[in-house]
């Protein structure tokens, strides 16, 4: 995980994204994700052709909540690196998203000291996925 993307946001975006910025390394790509909150994760994925920049309502709304909002930009999206038409697949996003989910997955078991354990099923998220139900969704781990 990095605190920085090599797709530098905008100082004025950011005044309007005031959220935690980072980038996780989901197989070659950099995928740049927003947090905001502490608590019970929830995962919050855009669909195609939008980006991260979708819930900053939501995320504006929930300020008095106990959850660790997470947003992360799809590769090719928004502050993740940015890919060549060729490269989008069903295949190379399902890969990626894996990658996120094993990722995010680790980072928040040992933040919350194994609090919560979780598991993210692969089998289940990639099903999903693979069958193109790949639009906007919100994951409460």
């Amino acid at each position: 995980m990095n605190n920085h993307s090599n797709n530098v946001i905008p100082e004025w975006l950011l005044r309007q994204l005031p959220y935690n910025h980072y980038t996780i390394d989901v197989g070659k790509k950099n995928m740049h994700v927003m947090e905001k909150g502490n608590g019970k994760p929830i995962i919050l994925v855009h669909g195609n052709p939008m980006w991260g920049y979708l819930y900053k309502k939501v995320l504006d709304q929930l300020d008095n909540t106990s959850a660790r909002l997470i947003v992360p930009d799809l590769i090719g999206f928004g502050f993740s690196d940015k890919i060549k038409i060729g490269e989008h697949s069903l295949e190379a996003h399902t890969e990626w998203m894996s990658n996120f989910f094993k990722t995010i997955t680790k980072l928040i078991v040992d933040g919350l000291n194994n609090i919560y354990n979780l598991k993210v099923n692969e089998k289940i998220i990639n099903k999903v996925i693979l069958r193109g139900v790949y639009a906007s969704f919100l994951l409460i781990i």
